[in-house]
């Protein structure tokens, strides 16, 4: 009844604030920040982040996945797909080595993950990358976020600027390799005299994967409405995803891969059938020339069924989501300081259940996840000449509760409650005009996901995460270098297996671990036409002790930690209608498992892509990409086999990335 209140009373806020008077002028693209305000570093913050641009996105975007974008634009991070295409089907990323589920990903300071079970699938509501206007990539555990814990980093998208001055309207046509058709419409309004402004994109994509069976066929729904005034913002943002994808997770044996390198070892009767809604109301409003205040509102559904066929049945794992939230900021500027006050309150549920195809109102399982949260935070950055402070604190108080169904075979009930103390501390210094210095230290706790929960994991995980870096710009050259040590208790890792039936790491809790490294992004312009840059990622990680039920392994690294990871890139305009980009990724081996035995190593492996830009006409652009253009035959994920889900392990297998192929986009200006 308290969390039914302290949401009832967030709501309340957003909507009484939307009744004040206006008091001051502002630009709405102020406004529209003010909504991501409290999920985003500063300029000035003393943490490792970097912010990029539509200009940027969109000169690498074609339609691909997420992940595959952001793999390109910032170091530690390696992403892979298990169909073998950038578009379409599910990718997951990793950063410093740590997966996806554990990184907090918002849009517009909505949390995007999964509140059971920590995941964010882009596949459900595909082409989101040409919905953004911005993204924010903090790498290490940070400054607070809203809904998952920032435990090895976040990331953070703003959806499309809806009052920009102009009109807009596209139509975009992708076609490539393996069958892919990205057919794409989008409308921008702009801000209109009465400050209304719209936008809305849909989109259909399809694709066959490059391993067999490993399609994907989906649709996508982007739209964004509001009202700007001179010190307000009323907005409603939204999209609404379906999608169908052959299932490719399976892990395949070298040999076979060697002479049939397409191979699925998935049937190719398991075609999981998902969708995924969400609606956000935001809020923002300038109180006076330096009080702010902003509220949002969001639902977040989700929905489907995904298959695996084993002994001859086709087992069926279906699940439903409901996420409700409420978030509310609040800041205040003292001359050159900046106080930030803020909550975040939500309720998730659940329902997941397993049948036997066809006996889909017969299941055999049946359970509920109920999880509940409210968290309070507060900020406060001194500035002072040349010196930047800052604190923040955060408090997190949740509970889930896992309840099985006993009339389907699913009798537990398991009830979880946590509250975590979060927060960070640290200092910019500005060395001159061109260069700058910070040091922090952040600390932050994570509980268990439900799969963790139902696999045995019954501790929480910590972090403290030490950030010391340099930034230099100047004219034509910037560098951005940091280190990093993260010191984990009770990690809760990857042990480098798959559930049975299922796609879902098993993870389990590990007393003591650490990973430190050095990472850097190196920007030259050599002159108007040619400009070169690197990201560089080194990285070692280590685990004091990991148990295996029968072993202690003493002193072992965590799964697929590379040491390095180094992308370089060139660029070169010929003119303002044509510009070729060529980038690399190099990516040492890591192991697949946590005893580290050399029969399961992820291999190294380096790819070469490239792209070429043009306008044609005044209002037709062309892009074409060749990815992989020496067609060398990679991994960027894999593990130990047990075909029959017995505890016998057959070998080494690897998820197949794709050899060379081609993707071309037409986008004609309206």
């Amino acid at each position: 009844m308290s969390r039914l209140f302290t949401f009832l009373f967030l709501v309340l806020f957003s909507y009484v604030s939307a009744q004040e008077q206006s008091i001051m002028m502002n630009d709405s693209l102020s406004l529209e920040q003010l909504v991501i305000s409290s999920t985003r570093a500063k300029e000035t913050d003393p943490f490792t982040f970097q912010n990029v641009g539509l200009s940027r996105i969109e000169k690498i975007n074609l339609g691909q996945d997420p992940v595959v974008l952001i793999q390109e634009l910032s170091p530690s991070i390696v992403s892979y797909s298990d169909g073998g295409t950038d578009i379409g089907n599910y990718s997951q990323l990793r950063m410093r080595g740590i997966d996806q589920s554990r990184i907090n990903i918002t849009l517009n300071g909505v949390p995007l993950n999964d509140m059971a079970d920590h995941g964010t699938y882009f596949s459900n509501f595909s082409d989101f990358g040409n919905s953004i206007e911005s993204i924010q990539i903090q790498r290490g555990a940070g400054s607070t976020q809203k809904g998952t814990a920032s435990y090895g980093g976040a990331i953070n998208f703003e959806s499309s600027n809806i009052f920009r001055p102009d009109s807009k309207g596209e139509v975009q046509v992708t076609i490539g390799s393996f069958g892919t058709l990205r057919t794409a419409a989008e409308i921008s309004t702009g801000k209109s005299e009465n400050g209304l402004g719209f936008y809305g994109r849909m989109t259909k994509t399809e694709t066959g994967g490059y391993k067999d069976n490993s399609g994907s066929d989906s649709y996508s729904l982007f739209f964004s409405g509001g009202r700007v005034s001179n010190s307000e913002m009323l907005k409603v943002t939204a999209f609404s995803g379906k999608t169908q994808n052959g299932q490719s997770y399976l892990h395949v044996p070298l040999n076979i891969i060697q002479s049939q390198p397409r191979t699925n070892f998935n049937d190719i009767n398991d075609i999981d059938d998902f969708e995924q809604h969400m609606v956000q109301f935001q809020y923002a409003r300038f109180m006076d020339n330096n009080t702010s205040i902003s509220g949002t509102a969001y639902y977040n559904g989700a929905g489907g069924v995904f298959p695996f066929s084993f002994g001859g049945d086709q087992y069926m794992y279906g699940l439903e989501n409901d996420h409700y939230g409420v978030l509310a900021n609040f800041e205040k500027r003292f001359s050159k300081n900046l106080l930030s006050i803020g909550a975040h309150s939500y309720l998730f549920k659940r329902t997941n259940f397993e049948y036997i195809t066809p006996l889909v109102t017969e299941p055999y399982a049946r359970d509920f996840t109920d999880k509940s949260e409210f968290s309070a935070f507060t900020k406060f950055a001194y500035n002072q000449n040349d010196l930047s402070f800052y604190i923040n604190g955060e408090i997190r108080t949740l509970s889930m509760d896992l309840t099985g169904d006993e009339n389907f075979g699913s009798d537990f009930n398991i009830k979880n409650s946590w509250t975590f103390l979060n927060g960070s501390i640290g200092v910019n210094y500005a060395l001159n005009t061109n260069s700058s210095t910070y040091i922090s230290i952040s600390h932050t706790n994570r509980e268990p996901t439900r799969s963790d929960i139902l696999n045995g994991v019954d501790k929480s995980e910590s972090v403290v995460d030490l950030e010391l870096g340099w930034k230099y710009a100047m004219n034509n050259f910037s560098l951005d270098a940091n280190l990093f040590l993260m010191s984990f208790k009770n990690e809760i890792s990857n042990i480098g297996a798959l559930e049975a039936l299922s796609y879902m790491e098993i993870r389990q809790n590990v007393v003591k671990s650490s990973r430190y490294g050095i990472e850097g992004i190196l920007q030259y312009a050599l002159n108007s036409k040619l400009s070169a840059g690197m990201n560089l990622a080194w990285m070692n990680s280590n685990i004091q002790e990991y148990n295996n039920g029968n072993i202690i392994f003493n002193d072992v690294k965590h799964v697929f930690a590379a040491n390095w990871t180094i992308q370089p890139s060139i660029s070169y305009s010929f003119t303002d209608n044509m510009s070729f980009r060529l980038s690399s990724r190099y990516v040492t081996e890591s192991f697949s498992e946590l005893s580290n035995n050399e029969e399961f190593v992820l291999p190294l492996h380096f790819v070469m892509n490239a792209q070429l830009n043009l306008s044609v006409a005044e209002r037709l652009d062309v892009s074409v990409m060749l990815n992989n253009i020496f067609d060398n035959l990679y991994f960027t994920e894999g593990g130990p086999i047990d075909v029959d889900f017995d505890g016998v392990i057959e070998g080494m297998g690897f998820r197949i990335q794709p050899p060379r192929h081609f993707y071309l986009m037409l986008k004609y200006t309206l």
